[in-house]
């Protein structure tokens, strides 16, 4: 009797334990296939706090970074904006000191094409300074002298590119050629202010961002090949859980036929 009771007692235990296993393992399995299908290997605090944090830390690291760099490019974009009427500036100046100089050197030119040429530097000077009035980025004016440009900690003041009525000789020639220069001048100002600031800076966030997000992926992404060799191990067990789990209650049922 005490030998056949001790047998029922250990056949009841190993159930316990092939039951625990098994349920153990169909976590296991269950975990498995969540991370497969999410792609995430961390996908609450429990399945690992200090990879979270971290990865956390890293996700706002890269964030502030993200919200740096549209701020570049948005100040890149300007800069462009910018650039893009000071050309069309610089090339209106170029047609109006040809025409001051030909007025100035036009022997032989009727006083009505002298007329019709101070007609055109005029209209040359109205349209310069309605580009300077009106460039304008997302609401703000460029070109009124009331604009700056910042990035990175560095600050370009943007100059009014306006011109006061420009008459005929040497006082002419020489207006032309003080804007033509400032306007060249700030041209430079906003071509070294996108390539060393904005260009420098954005290529800097770029691999800062690209080697974070490859640290972040690291800690929090699922590792495909090593999590489905988990997958299939677990499987495995769970398998082998359910056959022992069998093997106990085929091997009770024996002995209650025994005394039977």
């Amino acid at each position: 009797m005490n030998t056949i009771g001790n047998g029922g007692n250990l056949n009841g235990l190993s159930f316990l334990k092939a039951q625990n296993a098994q349920q153990k393992n169909a976590a296991g399995v269950a975990k498995s296939l969540e991370k497969l299908a999410t792609g995430s290997r961390i996908n609450r605090g429990a399945d690992d706090p200090a990879g979270l944090i971290t990865s956390e830390n890293l996700r706002a690291v890269l964030s502030a970074l993200d919200a740096e760099t549209r701020t570049l490019e948005r100040a890149d974009l300007v800069a462009a904006t910018a650039d893009g009427a000071l050309t069309e500036v610089s090339d209106l100046l170029n047609q109006a000191e040809s025409l001051v100089v030909a007025n100035a050197n036009g022997a032989g030119l009727s006083d009505e094409e002298r007329q019709a040429n101070q007609m055109e530097i005029d209209s040359i000077v109205g349209t310069i300074n309605r580009i300077s009035g009106t460039t304008s980025f997302n609401g703000d004016t460029l070109l009124d002298g009331t604009a700056s440009l910042s990035a990175a900690g560095q600050t370009i003041d943007l100059d009014s590119v306006s011109l006061a009525p420009i008459g005929e000789g040497a006082d002419a020639q020489a207006a032309l050629s003080a804007a033509r220069d400032k306007v060249t001048t700030l041209r430079g100002k906003l071509g070294s202010f996108s390539k060393d600031t904005v260009g420098a800076n954005l290529r800097r966030i770029g691999v800062e961002m690209e080697n974070i997000a490859a640290a972040e992926s690291k800690i929090r992404d699922t590792d495909y090949g090593q999590e489905t060799a988990n997958l299939a191990r677990t499987q495995v067990l769970q398998r082998a859980g359910i056959m022992a789990m069998g093997l106990v209650t085929q091997s009770q049922s024996n002995v209650l036929d025994l005394l039977g």
